[in-house]
């Protein structure tokens, strides 16, 4: 099926381009024997109070052959200012108007020349070693996924999320987005045809991607965490809920299914409680204790 159409929606305030990185100093990493290049994205706008912790999550990890794409929304919160600050690690950022995350993603992708792609939000942190597992695995599946876990906007409560195997997960993402995409690998494989975020979706397009061109392969690192995800960002705003919801449905409708009665259920439940996020993520960390 294609994509549906790529109309951008609600582009971020205008400012001027600015760009860097270790690429504009002449430092461009490259595959190595053994050492696999992979590529980190993170689309970023007004998240100067989240960032930091996201580029020590980065710095901490123990595989250093990994190139940074930062994409910024042209934020005027003082994110660019960070930015600039963390060039060490950063291969190269750009900061100027876009029409969302999946907008930001696509032209990160753009850019990207690793063998793995990892997208990870502005305030969202990859775990201490997850890029060496993923460098390490001695397959080439489409997916590489571990475990999450989540913590509230403050930071002051976590719970795991725990996955399953790719032949259980294959089947549920027919029903809905059941991987977290924060800190999953994907092969360059994937995008190698030319395919791309929707960005009229936004919300939900990371599902609708995946659904779109249909992993054969993944492989679970049980006991691994991947990444852990703050609530509270666009992709589990409990706010949001309810439009990510219409867009679920909207997808369903394009590719032939329908949600299943469980999902709907959950639909129901999360829609009611999303104006209480404090109730929300009491709902979560009872489900992923």
């Amino acid at each position: 099926m294609q994509a549906q159409s790529v109309t951008l929606i609600g582009k971020r305030s205008s400012s001027t381009r600015q760009e860097g990185g270790l690429w504009l100093s002449g430092v461009k990493k490259k595959p190595l024997p053994e050492k696999p290049l992979i590529t980190v994205i993170t689309a970023t706008f007004n998240a100067a109070e989240y960032f930091p912790g996201t580029v020590e999550s980065i710095r901490n990890q123990t595989y250093k052959n990994v190139e940074w794409i930062v994409i910024d929304g042209a934020s005027n919160d003082g994110t660019v200012d960070l930015i600039r600050q963390s060039e060490d690690v950063i291969d190269y950022w750009v900061s100027e108007p876009d029409g969302g995350i999946y907008d930001a993603w696509n032209k990160a992708l753009l850019k990207a020349t690793g063998t793995w792609l990892i997208f990870i939000g502005a305030g969202d942190n990859l775990s201490d070693g997850w890029l060496e597992t993923v460098a390490s695995s001695s397959e080439a599946p489409d997916l590489i996924y571990g475990d999450c876990q989540m913590c509230s906007a403050d930071g002051q409560r976590r719970f795991l999320r725990r996955l399953s195997s790719w032949d259980v997960q294959r089947k549920k993402l027919l029903r809905a987005m059941t991987l977290p995409h924060t800190g999953m690998a994907h092969h360059h494989r994937l995008f190698a045809s030319g395919a791309r975020f929707d960005p009229a979706y936004r919300f939900a397009g990371d599902w609708e991607f995946l659904r779109r061109v249909a992993p054969t392969r993944g492989r679970y690192e049980k006991g691994k965490i991947q990444a852990v995800m703050r609530l509270g960002g666009v992709g589990n705003n409990p706010v949001s809920i309810r439009r990510a919801y219409d867009e679920i449905h909207k997808i369903h409708e394009c590719y032939g299914t329908r949600m299943s009665i469980v999902e709907w259920c959950k639909c129901q439940i999360k829609m009611t409680v999303a104006t209480c996020p404090q109730l929300y993520i009491l709902l979560q960390a009872l489900r992923w204790r």
